[in-house]
């Protein structure tokens, strides 16, 4: 238990540049040993980043990160202490004075909700999840997700951020309208479906570099980048599509993948830009 919350602590302190982390507000859900096996973890959040990450235990920690002083703490200073407190520790257009974070963790059977409301625009998100874990995030309005090291499936939604995931081998959903997303497959290998989407935004994408997919490539208003080599169709369809309408929309298959099988990787974006490579 000491060795999972070092672990946690660790991890909330390199990614947010905590200066100071209050154990007792670490949340933990233990799961029964006949439902850790397949755990659903859904996380809904008004605005804020979301982290999540796998690690080798059936607990689930939660922590909230308050980027924003309390109404309480505003309350028992000053008008011009308190100006002074909000005006330095805001961040973005948040404005509201109402900061109690409406934190809310419910278990049934193996599903676990994680959830905040409209007033819980000062809080970041941080979870810990057994490594076999299905994830879903919905981020309502502004914030970053980054998932890591999970083996189950990954559904990541967010109006206005980036989502950056790592170390998944399951299947994955993920959109943003406006943000960059970057999927790393360099240790696991892109070993299911998954579909990647940004209406503003760069994709990125990186595999092995032997990696066989069909994949389906499609930017509007960017272009395709790739650092596989000439031997790979990638370059092939490129140069074939050279009509307007299909520069920028290709679909091949990769390292001998079996083309019109199915096509199992998809990347959309509108205005950006598309960057598929292989780890070095």
């Amino acid at each position: 238990m000491k060795r999972l919350l070092s672990v946690l602590i660790i991890a909330l302190c390199v990614q947010a540049s905590l200066a100071q982390i209050d154990t007792s507000k670490v949340i933990q859900v233990t799961f029964d040993e006949d439902l850790a096996h397949d755990p659903l973890v859904l996380v809904y959040h008004s605005m804020g980043d979301v982290n999540v990450q796998g690690h080798e235990n059936n607990d689930v920690f939660v922590y909230a990160q308050e980027l924003l002083p309390s109404a309480e703490f505003l309350f028992n200073r000053n008008n011009q202490e308190a100006f002074y407190a909000f005006v330095n520790e805001r961040t973005g257009s948040i404005r509201k004075m109402n900061r109690s974070k409406n934190f809310l963790i419910t278990q049934e059977d193996h599903v676990v909700r994680i959830s905040t409301d409209l007033f819980s625009l000062n809080t970041n998100v941080f979870v810990l999840v057994p490594e076999p874990t299905s994830v879903a995030v919905n981020v309502a309005h502004q914030g970053n997700i980054s998932i890591e090291g999970i083996a189950g499936n990954v559904e990541a939604n967010t109006d206005f951020g980036s989502i950056n995931m790592t170390d998944v081998e399951g299947s994955i959903l993920a959109n943003t309208k406006t943000g960059q997303v970057v999927a790393d497959f360099s240790n696991t290998g892109l070993q299911r479906p998954i579909y990647l989407s940004s209406f503003v935004g760069n994709i990125e994408v990186i595999v092995p570099q032997d990696t066989k997919h069909n994949l389906a490539l499609h930017t509007e208003l960017g272009k395709l980048y790739t650092n596989f080599n000439q031997n790979n169709e990638l370059a092939a369809a490129q140069v074939a599509a050279q009509r307007p309408r299909e520069r920028n929309r290709i679909t091949f298959a990769l390292n001998g993948g079996t083309l019109g099988a199915g096509t199992d990787f998809v990347v959309k974006t509108i205005k950006g830009d598309i960057y598929l490579r292989h780890n070095e």
